[in-house]
């Protein structure tokens, strides 16, 4: 079998994760009242799947696992027509509401905000044999509503529209590349070693800070053109295919200038998006590369310093220990020797 249909009823808050344990035949871990978990069984994948519940109507749905099998997530639509925000990490996966013909594709550092009318059905499908790390946060419109009201006279037409269409009127559905504003909180929600009620406040902040960001792209987006829109997306493809051009083969990365002719984009426009998305410059974010790159063949190889160096594409073996230490506070040899 070479995908699972799962069949969910958007109504129903903790739907998701109960729906998957009945498909898969495994059982749910709960946490507490409002934390819910499952590990995937061997024979469908490794890793977890996450719900957590919130206050205002807000729950969120966590992925982070590497599939053996599609997972097709079939939503059937309920009285409720909550609101979703999913943001992905990592893979490339489809969204389709059932009455189109085509999908929409959600790439990795992308994100989406979805609304389906009533009776309108939608699938999401999770690849499989790609790691998969991703939130979805599902806001029910009807208890959102309260909170929304104190804040109508300051909102936008277009997010004053969405978040009150709690009947489900309206489809929406945007997709868009997010900034290093929001990979920053990804990071730390998916990298947090808190536990219990410290965990809980924790993370809950760092979600309003997710759904804040994605109401502003939502309320200054409204105001673009169809062309700007498009622009902006290939605009950022372009800078995501720079990153993963510098990943492929760092040791070969010369100028940003060369950088940027494989992606037609001057110097300027690339130093600008590598901003945008991930908060540095190129070469800051080549230098942070290798380190990630040097710890990971500390770590996992015998190799001595100047091999890792020469592998990394870096001259002198001097230089890859002091930019490593400047980040991890010790020289290679005592990083591997902690290790």
């Amino acid at each position: 079998m070479d995908s699972i249909n799962i069949y969910i009823n958007d109504g129903t808050p903790n739907a998701i994760i109960k729906s998957m344990a009945k498909e898969l035949n495994v059982p749910i871990n709960y946490i507490s009242n409002n934390n819910a978990k499952l590990c995937l069984p061997e024979n469908i994948g490794t890793g977890c799947i996450q719900q957590r519940f919130y206050k205002s109507g807000i729950s969120v749905f966590e992925v982070k696992a590497n599939l053996k099998q599609e997972i097709n997530l079939l939503y059937d639509q309920g009285l409720l027509h909550p609101l979703k925000i999913i943001i992905n990490k990592k893979a490339r996966f489809k969204h389709q509401f059932h009455d189109k013909k085509e999908p929409e594709y959600l790439n990795e550092q992308g994100s989406v905000a979805l609304a389906s009318i009533a009776r309108q059905k939608h699938t999401i499908f999770l690849p499989k044999n790609q790691y998969i790390s991703l939130l979805s946060i599902r806001i029910n419109r009807k208890e959102f509503e309260s909170y929304v009201e104190d804040f109508v006279d300051v909102m936008s037409e277009k997010l004053s529209d969405l978040l009150r269409d709690v009947n489900g009127v309206n489809p929406y559905f945007y997709e868009d590349y997010y900034d290093h504003n929001t990979l920053s909180i990804l990071n730390k929600y998916f990298q947090n070693n808190y536990e219990g009620i410290t965990e809980s406040i924790y993370l809950e902040g760092l979600i309003y800070q997710l759904i804040g960001i994605q109401f502003n792209t939502i309320s200054s987006n409204s105001f673009l053109s169809a062309d700007e829109k498009r622009l902006s997306r290939t605009f950022s493809e372009n800078i995501l295919r720079a990153s993963k051009i510098v990943k492929s083969d760092v040791a070969s990365f010369s100028t940003v200038t060369d950088l940027g002719n494989k992606v037609n984009l001057n110097n300027k426009r690339l130093q600008q998006g590598f901003n945008k998305l991930f908060g540095m410059s190129v070469l800051e974010f080549v230098t942070n590369y290798r380190i990630e790159k040097m710890r990971d063949l500390l770590l996992e190889t015998d190799l001595t310093i100047s091999e890792i160096s020469y592998q990394l594409g870096i001259n002198s073996p001097g230089y890859t220990s002091k930019i490593f230490k400047d980040k991890y506070g010790v020289s290679p040899k005592q990083y591997r020797k902690k290790s």
